[in-house]
């Protein structure tokens, strides 16, 4: 999920056109020229083996492991947390005599083991890392430890009320992106859990290998072939289609009683055939003026923030941001109020082409980092011929036109399809929001 980013320059002139009731800038003429794109070039060498050839000290591997609709997300996380530790921590201690350190990413219609070694080692980390979901000998006592580890983080994201909010919206919306899961779920976690999920991981489509260095080649294809034999044939997951959008019948209440500030998470589903490049200028946009309003004007609170994690079996767009508590019906009233005024708006060409580029630059300065193209690539939708698809995204991301920002505010942003979740003291939230409208208070179970 995308926060804020090295483009505040061109939010900062959507800012300037926040309170503009035509959305137009007035201000000096714009460059018309586009920076050249520059973008990894995937080469598929192998129906499971793609590689982005680039020179220098180190070589970064990723495992991309295919989800479906099937898989229990918090416990097939743990699971491979666990597998990339090793018994007694093994794999982590191998790759580090490489050079390198192991760092598993849920994205939500896949899982993602990424290790960086030394250039020259290469062969051995990914013998390491194929190796370590295939034959791990787990104990008891390593399920233990990263069950101890688990319930502490739980606790600390239990204990940030926005963090809270962001998961009990997640849970309800979009579970596959949901890592981590809940306390009482982890807590009856056992080695039984572990190795059945760890069957479930060996018995799926074959992983994808992605290698972002200057490995040749054959030899690359050869230890491929060799790490990845016994998996399955690749087959794309089947994913059921989305459903209606439900309209928004409740507002979610966490009870946090004598809070003094409450966190507001409002959000929605979005489909896997999302335009996400549209969406994600979009969510900008939606940001910049909700800043405008909340902070610049109201002084409610110091920041606004709206993300959206894509996945193709179902992603997350989420608003959040905190506030006093006795501003807790305004805030959402002047939120709200916004959200149905950005509805059929648009920004001036000149403006929209600068957004794009200054995504289009902040992309291009991410894929100086190898672990970020191995995750990019990661991302690139199977099937099909990858070699051109990040610059491809690039090239769109300075393309989108006014129509597809107008279609994106319109289908996602609709304030009636939005669902509320506020963590905060229930009787100041009760007396502020009902009479706003959104729907009956439910005050949920915080600990399930």
């Amino acid at each position: 999920m995308r926060g804020p980013r090295a483009w505040w320059l061109a939010l900062g002139l959507v800012s300037a056109c926040a309170g503009n009731q035509s959305w137009r800038d007035s201000g000096p003429p714009l460059p018309t020229t586009a920076p050249s794109v520059v973008a990894p070039r995937i080469e598929q060498l192998g129906p499971s083996l793609l590689q982005v050839r680039r020179a220098g000290p180190t070589t970064a591997i990723g495992l991309v492991l295919r989800t479906g609709p099937e898989v229990d997300a918090p416990l097939a996380s743990f699971t491979l947390e666990l597998l990339a530790r090793g018994p007694d921590r093994a794999v982590e201690d191998a790759l580090g005599e490489l050079g390198g350190a192991i760092e598993v990413v849920w994205l939500g219609d896949a899982a993602l083991l990424c290790v960086e070694v030394e250039a020259t080692r290469w062969r051995e980390a990914l013998a390491i890392v194929t190796g370590a979901v295939r034959g791990a000998e787990i104990t008891e006592e390593d399920v233990a430890q990263l069950r101890r580890e688990r319930l502490a983080a739980l606790q600390r994201r239990d204990g940030d009320p926005a963090a809270r909010g962001r998961h009990v919206l997640t849970r309800r919306l979009a579970p596959g992106l949901d890592a981590l899961g809940q306390s009482h779920r982890v807590e009856s976690w056992s080695i039984e859990h572990v190795r059945k999920a760890q069957q479930q991981w060996l018995g799926g489509d074959r992983p994808t290998l992605v290698v972002v260095g200057a490995a040749p080649r054959a030899e690359l294809q050869r230890a491929a072939a060799d790490a990845l034999a016994g998996w399955q044939t690749v087959s794309a997951p089947r994913w059921p289609a989305p459903g209606p959008v439900e309209p928004r019948g409740e507002v979610l209440v966490v009870p946090r009683v004598g809070l003094a500030q409450t966190a507001i998470v409002v959000g929605r589903a979005i489909p896997g055939d999302a335009d996400a490049l549209a969406l994600e200028l979009a969510s900008a946009v939606v940001g910049s003026a909700l800043r405008e309003v909340l902070r610049r004007d109201r002084g409610d609170t110091y920041s606004v923030a709206v993300g959206h994690a894509p996945a193709r079996g179902g992603g997350l767009l989420t608003i959040e941001t905190q506030v006093d508590a006795a501003a807790t019906g305004a805030s959402l009233k002047a939120m709200f109020s916004q959200l149905h005024a950005l509805q059929g708006r648009f920004l001036s060409g000149d403006v929209l082409r600068l957004l794009g580029r200054a995504f289009q630059v902040e992309r291009m300065l991410e894929h100086q980092r190898l672990a970020a193209v191995v995750e990019a690539v990661a991302r690139v939708p199977a099937g099909g011929r990858p070699e051109g698809a990040l610059a491809a995204e690039l090239r769109r991301l300075g393309a989108v036109r006014d129509d597809d920002l107008e279609q994106a505010l319109a289908r996602w942003f609709a304030p009636a399809e939005l669902q509320v979740v506020l963590v905060g003291d229930p009787a100041a939230i009760r007396a502020q929001v009902e009479p706003l409208g959104l729907g009956p208070i439910k005050v949920i179970d915080d600990q399930r």
